[in-house]
């Protein structure tokens, strides 16, 4: 691999391990994990503290319509989330 597409690859790898670490500290933060332990919750988070976890990581803007269907969100689908939204974002590079 050419020196500059290295440099790159590299640079792309941290910035998509800062936007984990970031995501994780929110969570922490937040007391996400905890909120979602909570037996009244069932493990998930209501779909405004997931729009609010979007913005907070810069992965969701203020006026984006996300649905809500009525549902609470999981770990799990927050997760998924945030990746595939990572993921977006590298792909214009």
């Amino acid at each position: 691999m050419p020196g500059g597409h290295l440099a790159t690859a590299n640079r792309r790898a941290m910035e998509t391990r800062s936007r984990e670490l970031q995501a994780a500290e929110y969570l922490e933060k937040h007391r996400i994990k905890e909120l979602m332990m909570d037996s009244s919750n069932r493990g998930t988070i209501s779909f405004v503290q997931y729009k609010e976890a979007l913005k907070t990581l810069g992965l969701c803007t203020e006026d984006e319509d996300l649905e809500d269907d009525g549902h609470r969100i999981t770990l799990d689908q927050f997760k998924d989330e945030v990746n595939k939204r990572i993921k977006e974002i590298w792909s214009a590079f």
